[in-house]
């Protein structure tokens, strides 16, 4: 009787200590976002005419050279960014309540918030709002003009 007892007493303490749930989605989303550092894969920008996705990550210099440039979240909120050419960026995030959008801080200034569209083990997209951003073709002459950036980072 004494070992049923005992018995009974262990697998319920496995069970108590092996079921427990994952405390929230918050927690899955920054385990995801501070499993390693992301590198920048692609940067598309969305044309406001038709809605299609242009691959700017080549041959433009504002995002050469994309290996270079990537994020790294720490679990204490703080992130460093490393802007390729221009240095390294550092401040804390913030993950709104839904956990769709992304806030970033610097000592200076508040970036403009990014959606993120996707997050898994592998991959993380970003969309942000683009102002002012078009590009001129000649023959014909064509002024395309971009409404959104979206930003896809793999490790």
């Amino acid at each position: 009787m004494k070992q049923l007892v005992l018995s009974l007493c262990c697998i319920m303490l496995v069970v108590t200590l092996g079921c427990k749930k994952n405390s929230s989605t918050n927690d899955t989303t920054t385990n995801l976002l501070t499993s390693a550092s992301w590198k920048l894969a692609k940067v598309e920008w969305q044309t406001t005419t038709t809605g299609a996705w242009v691959d700017v990550s080549k041959g433009n210099s504002l995002y050469m050279p994309i290996s270079a440039l990537g994020l790294t979240f720490s679990n204490d909120g703080g992130y460093i960014a490393n802007a390729g050419l221009n240095g390294t960026v550092t401040g804390t995030w913030k993950l709104s309540s839904d956990k769709s959008t992304l806030t970033f801080f610097t000592s200076s200034a508040t970036s403009p918030s990014v959606i993120v569209t996707a997050l898994t083990a592998t991959s993380l997209q970003m969309t942000t709002a683009l102002t002012n951003v078009y590009t001129v073709t000649n023959n014909p002459y064509t002024i395309t003009y971009y409404s959104t950036e979206r930003d896809t980072y793999t490790h």
